[in-house]
């Protein structure tokens, strides 16, 4: 049974602290403010931190066809965050973007040794994640994949991009939710008549979307941590 504040707010173990989120535009909120992170933190009275950048990459020096320039790397966010400190809980997100725009993926490091890491996909994430392991492990750091339908199921970020990222996150032991295995795909390549009630695109969650298939399974990552 869930007890409520005269605010109509959960009291929870959530309640007062503060979630960091970094990410693309699904983390960031292109399609409502704030994204995930904002409904979790109004849902649980929690403090919201959203460093994320809608199109950004987890891989550095990334072109962004749209704008020009390069795309923000989600990797060099983290690392250069003067937010963190303040954080309780962090979220991650990101790999759609690199596997849309064909970034170089990398390879996973044997070691630990930051010497190895570059500028490609798993290189950046791996880097990110030894950052946050030697300078902020107080933290509870967690990850977050989308919902499913923006790729085909032959495509690159089924093949190679997802498990890649995947294999990081093991080896670094940072836990994550998937939230394509708990939602009906939602994209382009999904139900289309969800795509049109819990999506402004094919690809970005409404607000509908957010609370009723990403809201809860990472709140529930969250307490677990």
């Amino acid at each position: 049974m869930e007890i409520y504040d005269i605010n109509g707010q959960i009291i929870d173990p959530l309640a007062g602290k503060t979630l960091y989120v970094a990410g693309d535009s699904i983390a960031y909120g292109k399609g409502s403010a704030g994204g995930y992170g904002k409904c979790i933190a109004d849902r649980y009275g929690m403090q919201l931190i959203n460093e994320a950048v809608d199109g950004a990459t987890l891989a550095t020096l990334v072109p962004d066809n749209v704008n020009g320039g390069y795309r923000t790397s989600i990797g060099m966010t983290v690392k250069s965050s003067t937010e963190l400190e303040k954080a309780d809980y962090i979220l991650l997100e990101g790999g759609v973007n690199d596997a849309w725009n064909n970034a170089k993926l990398g390879a996973l490091n044997g070691s630990f040794d930051p010497a190895f890491y570059s500028g490609d996909t798993i290189g950046t994430l791996e880097a990110m994640l030894d950052d946050l392991a030697k300078k902020h492990s107080d933290k509870r750091v967690a990850y977050v994949f989308p919902h499913g339908g923006l790729f085909a199921s032959s495509e690159n970020w089924y093949k190679t991009y997802k498990p890649a990222i995947l294999a990081a996150l093991k080896k670094w032991g940072v836990p994550y939710v998937d939230i394509e295995e708990c939602a009906p795909p939602m994209g382009a390549h999904g139900v289309s008549e969800l795509s049109d009630k819990y999506t402004i695109d094919g690809t970005h969650p409404n607000k509908a979307g957010y609370e009723r298939f990403y809201m809860e399974p990472i709140a529930a990552l969250l307490k677990r941590l």
